[in-house]
């Protein structure tokens, strides 16, 4: 089993339940022709929760290609509704009780596959406080591990029961997982912190116009990275070429030793 990086994991998510929202990379490198068609351009894209009658059947909005909100969300980052206090990861709600998570995992994964996820969620154990659990009836709060189009999740706690979506044809993977995981714990992407101007230039010239918001960096009043360094190694970090039109650098770091590091998938 691979090990997630301290620098990472470890430092991160040993302080996750101070924070309500870090930063890191996406479940895989997006490069010309490797860019999966928009699904709904304007509000990304819906996914309906019908299927399962134990989920909510409330439809996810997109942002940054593997972050999905509730409505409520979506209109209060977009400005596009009215706005409720507290919509932000900062608030207290987003956080998981007791910093245990109670999962499901859906029968449709083979005994393999759900080794594969348990033991990404060892890893994260491993290397913080957060502790995994088996869901039981009386959980109000949990996240059903499905495989859904795509690999993405919540970003944080936001519904009693929330999807995670591990793929299977794309995302059974130990660092696309995590990746995952860390945005259900409540992180972001590292390349978009308030502070990334100082350690990356991010190319818009060079990015495919649709996925030009997956580069939107997040306010410091809305977000907080509490203090930690910029991580070019994170998992949570997108590669240089993401979502590139033309095959040219959409991130140039500014330290050009992580320049072909950043975007490491390993953990």
């Amino acid at each position: 089993m691979e090990k997630v990086s301290q620098k990472s994991v470890l430092i991160l998510a040993g302080l996750m339940f101070l924070m309500t929202q870090s930063f890191g990379l996406p479940f895989q490198e997006i490069v010309d022709e490797k860019v999966p068609p928009p699904k709904e351009a304007e509000i990304l894209y819906e996914v309906s929760e019908d299927a399962d009658p134990n989920i909510a059947s409330e439809p996810a909005y997109f942002t940054e290609f593997d972050i999905a909100h509730t409505r409520e969300e979506y209109e209060a980052l977009h400005n596009t509704g009215p706005q409720k206090r507290g919509v932000g990861l900062r608030n207290e709600s987003y956080k998981w009780p007791g910093k245990t998570v109670p999962y499901t995992i859906a029968t449709e994964f083979t005994a393999g596959e759900i080794k594969k996820i348990e033991n990404a969620l060892a890893e994260i154990s491993h290397y913080s406080c957060i502790k995994f659990k088996r869901a039981t009836k009386s959980d109000k709060y949990q996240i059903n591990i499905v495989s859904d189009s795509g690999c993405w999740s919540y970003a944080g706690r936001v519904k009693q029961k929330q999807k995670l979506s591990f793929d299977r044809s794309l995302c059974i993977s130990h660092g696309r997982m995590i990746h995952e995981m860390l945005h259900t714990l409540g992180f972001q992407h590292e390349h978009n912190r308030p502070d990334r101007d100082n350690y990356v230039t991010i190319n818009l010239a060079n990015v495919i116009d649709f996925y030009k918001n997956m580069f939107t960096k997040k306010s410091s009043t809305t977000f907080n990275t509490f203090g930690l360094p910029y991580d070019y190694l994170s998992i949570t970090h997108y590669g240089k070429a993401f979502a590139s039109k033309n095959r040219r650098n959409t991130i140039t770091t500014k330290d050009s030793a992580y320049q072909d590091k950043i975007g490491q998938r390993k953990g």
